[in-house]
This record gives structure tokens, C-alpha cells and sequence, in this order.
């Protein structure tokens, strides 16, 4: 399973166009950090970025990731401050397994690998507080800390992408940054827009790596320039090239934001672009094969429009979850604009959606997001004006409840 927002992993009407590729650029490197205490915990500099308003946070989960039907994890508001929980019963009881002596008030980004290993970046809403990066092996018993001096930004779909319990990479404030050893010595390998070939980042920036080597930068693009925004790395981060996504003449001059792509198993990729026309929302699924390459072929998804209401998800992006690059479930409007949205279902990888009869608490406008383990099993996050509730199905989204969980002590 995969989805879009705060976290990102290891998850049509058919038109074959060619995928086209420019000039390589490159990005100036150097190492940061240094080994302190024993190797536990790295200093890493970064930029001091304006202060942060705090956003009001909604008591309840925040994002929820399930590894499998049993297994999986959870960032918890528990006001003024966010937990990172574990669970080994389908979401009936929550394990808090937040590190002890880290400050949580403040933003959450987290990647999650496997049912062990997970990432998270704590940023503080303080000004000129330190934010830090932390991985665990062992499922939040032990973390290695990274202290960075300077705040993390929240303009980012995914700042976060972890590969393995040894190899992860974090976007920060046009930094690339990575560690190959869990964490103990992170090294700054690129900082966007130093040089004229660089490429800039304005918002709304995801990384995904597949490989140590090869990885995605997606993002909203430069103001006025309308193409899809993404740019490929073959060098771990060192050397960017662009590449251009095929647009459906139906979107010509459409305002396009590139989400982090899904990747499955084979090096099948999706890619979902939001295309904003006068004041509809659509998205756009484009499949390809890893590497991209100037001959790739892109399989085009039929449009859906999405109609995210204000403040109900993280940066606009609609609840979605893939199982596969053909069978995903989707928050939409099927029928177009001015209806309301549905939960879809697609087995073909978008090109065509099935509406599900969903029971009264899949709430339109509601859910922020979703989660699926396998075609039957799903879970969701509902956002109401006291909470958002964690529901869950067993019939592939055509019946929910709430799912009664109590939160405990690590």
C-alpha cells in the first residue's frame, strides 16, 4: 500500500507518448555534520527559515500508515504536541513510541519502510528552535538522533524519503541531504538554485528515491510556467535532469503540481499531476517503467475531479491509496463538477473509476486520507469539528466504522 502527504513509501483511456529529457544539471555538495556522543547524535547546519505559524492541529490521528492488517503506524496529535505510535492489533490498541527527551510540539514529516523501520523529522513552531531528524530499526525502541541547527520548512508534500534502516534523504530549505549509516553522519549532497542550471524549487517539493542512485523531485514548478514539474537524479542527488511529462490536450495551460510518485516492485511508477483550470481540480495519473529515459512510454489515466476543501488535507493533495500501479482507491467526483465527492476504485490503472457505495461515515469532504493493505482492507482518516477518527472497512470500502482505539505508555 501507498498514499500521498505526510508520508510516502516503498506503494484510461491508455495515450503512448514518449517521454522527453533535457539538459543534466548539478547541485553544489558538501559534507555536514560530524560524529558527537559517541556517534549518536549528528550536528547538522541548516538555514534559519522565517518563524512558523502554528497550524491548529485537530485532536486524533493525523496520518496513519499500515504495513499490514495488523501492523502499523500513526502520528497522533495529543494537543499541544504530536506522538509517533505503533500498533500490533489492526489499530485496536496504539503504542506510543515517540522518543523520550525529543520536543513533538511542533510539525511531524515521516517515511515509513517496513514494519520495523520508520523516519521522522520533528520541526518546532518556535522560532530559532532546532528541529531533528530520527530513524529506528526495531520498530521505536531505539532511535538515532540528528539535531539540526535551524527550523524545517512545512511548504513540502514529502521532505522525507527513506530507503532501508541505513538510507535516507531529507529536503530542507532547497538542501538535499543524506545518511548512509541510520543516521549517524548526514552529508549535504545539493542545494538547489546555486548556479543558473540548477533547478529551483517553489513549492510544494517531494523527493522520492528508488535506489540510493536514482530519484524524483517533483513540486509545483516556476510561477507562469505551466508543464509538469519534475526533475530525475541517476547520481544520488548530485546531478538533477529534467524531464517532461506528456500533457492531455484537455489541460493545455492548466496549472500542473507534481505529487511524489508511488513505486511498486519491477520499477513500475505512477505519477499523479493536479491539474487546476479556471477553478477545477483534476488529477492525472501517468504511468511509466524505471528509468525514465527519452524512451519511455507514459500510460495516461482518465481524469478524475477533485474538489479538496480547504483545510480538510495536507497541501491540496485528495486521499488516495495505491495497491498496485493498476488497482487504487481514490477521493473524487465522478461525474464531474458540482457533485459530490465519492470514494473510486479503479483495477486498470485509471482508465476507468467505479463509484462505491460508501455508508453514511465516509462523510464527503471529511476524509483526509486513506490507506489500504489489500483490496479489502482499508483505513481512513475522518476529520470532524471535535476530531478525526480512524475508520476502517473489511469489504473493500463499501461499509465503515470507527475504529475504537486506546492510546498507552511506550
Amino acid at each position: 500500500m501507498q498514499k500521498l502527504g505526510k508520508k510516502s513509501l516503498s506503494r484510461c483511456g491508455l495515450y503512448l507518448l514518449p517521454l522527453l529529457s533535457v539538459l543534466l544539471t548539478g547541485c553544489a555538495a558538501n559534507a555536514v555534520g560530524q560524529n558527537q556522543n559517541g556517534a549518536q547524535t549528528t550536528s547538522v547546519t541548516a538555514p534559519i527559515a522565517k518563524a512558523v505559524v502554528a497550524p491548529v492541529l485537530t485532536p486524533g490521528f493525523a496520518v496513519v500508515h499500515m504495513v499490514t492488517a495488523q501492523r502499523g503506524f500513526a502520528l497522533y496529535n495529543q494537543l499541544p504536541y504530536q506522538l509517533v505510535l505503533a500498533t500490533a492489533n489492526g489499530g485496536t490498541t496504539w503504542r506510543n513510541i515517540t522518543p523520550q527527551g525529543m520536543s513533538t510540539r511542533g510539525g511531524l514529516a515521516s517515511s515509513f519502510v517496513d514494519a520495523k523501520t520508520v523516519w521522522v523529522a520533528f520541526y518546532p513552531f518556535e522560532y530559532q528552535k532546532n528541529a531533528a531528524v530520527l530513524g529506528t530499526s526495531d520498530g521505536g525502541k531505539q532511535w538515532t538522533p540528528t539535531v539540526l541547527s535551524g527550523m524545517m520548512t512545512r511548504d513540502d508534500t514529502s521532505p522525507l524519503s527513506a530507503l532501508s534502516a541505513q538510507t535516507a534523504f531529507l529536503l530542507s530549505h532547497s538542501r538535499l541531504f543524506t545518511t548512509q549509516d541510520g543516521g549517524v553522519n548526514w552529508s549535504q549532497v545539493c542545494q538547489f538554485g546555486s548556479s543558473k542550471e540548477d533547478p529551483k524549487l517553489f513549492g510544494n517539493n517531494g523527493i522520492r528515491f528508488f535506489t540510493p542512485s536514482l530519484g524524483l523531485l517533483t513540486g509545483d514548478g516556476e510561477p507562469g510556467k505551466k508543464a509538469p514539474w519534475v526533475y530525475l537524479t541517476r547520481t544520488g542527488g548530485r546531478t538533477w535532469q529534467p524531464v517532461s511529462v506528456p500533457v492531455p490536450s484537455a489541460f493545455t495551460g492548466a496549472q500542473a503540481q507534481t505529487l511524489p510518485p508511488f513505486y511498486f516492485h519491477g520499477g513500475e511508477i505512477v505519477l499523479p499531476i493536479l491539474f487546476t483550470q479556471h477553478t477545477m481540480r483534476n488529477i492525472v495519473f501517468f504511468r511509466s517503467q524505471l528509468p525514465v529515459s527519452t524512451h519511455s512510454i507514459w500510460k495516461v489515466s482518465t481524469p478524475v475531479v477533485v474538489d479538496v476543501a480547504a483545510g480538510n488535507t495536507t497541501h491540496g493533495v485528495p486521499p488516495m491509496s495505491f495497491l498496485s500501479s493498476q488497482t487504487g482507491f481514490l477521493i473524487g467526483q465522478q461525474h464531474g463538477r458540482n457533485h459530490l465527492e465519492q470514494l473510486l476504485y479503479t483495477e486498470n490503472g485509471g482508465e476507468s473509476w467505479t463509484q462505491l457505495s460508501a455508508n453514511g461515515l465516509f462523510t464527503s469532504g471529511q476524509i483526509t486520507e486513506l490507506d489500504f493493505v489489500s483490496a479489502q482492507i482499508g483505513y481512513a482518516l475522518r476529520r470532524t469539528s471535535k476530531q478525526t477518527e480512524l475508520l476502517w472497512t473489511q469489504d473493500g470500502g463499501a461499509n465503515w466504522e470507527i475504529k475504537r482505539s486506546s492510546v498507552g505508555s511506550p
